[in-house]
């Protein structure tokens, strides 16, 4: 074999390529991960919320209770707070998420939680 001649500056650019695929794909992704969970804990905390704050009262089925999450969530794009027993609230929050790298258009990312009030009847009436 005669002497090895070349350059590497096409690996280089080639490696630098794959690292920068990456880097924007794995920051879309997390992006969109983080986007979620925030929603998830922003319903969850709602949930809790209004179960701790009506303790004693029991909630009033079909009733919509949007209005005192949105004070508790104020990016939220769309909110939905209701019981359908009485006693569980269920609560459904949607926000939008924007690109970092403006690959996509902004997206909805919407999740819901539901929480039960401590509230029990002991029969010992």
């Amino acid at each position: 074999m005669k002497g090895e001649s070349g350059s590497t500056f096409p690996l280089i650019i080639g490696f630098t390529a794959i690292l920068l695929a990456l880097t924007i794909g794995l920051g879309e992704t997390l992006s969109l991960r983080l986007g979620q969970d925030r929603v998830l804990a922003d319903a969850s905390f709602s949930a809790a919320y209004l179960a701790r704050d009506s303790q004693d009262v029991p909630f009033i089925k079909g009733l919509n209770y949007s209005g005192a999450v949105a004070r508790l969530v104020p990016e939220a794009t769309a909110i939905e707070a209701s019981s359908a027993d009485g006693k569980t609230i269920r609560v459904r929050i949607c926000e939008s998420w924007a690109s970092p790298f403006n690959l996509h258009p902004p997206a909805v990312v919407c999740d819901e939680a539901l929480a039960r009030t401590n509230s029990f009847d002991s029969g010992l009436a």
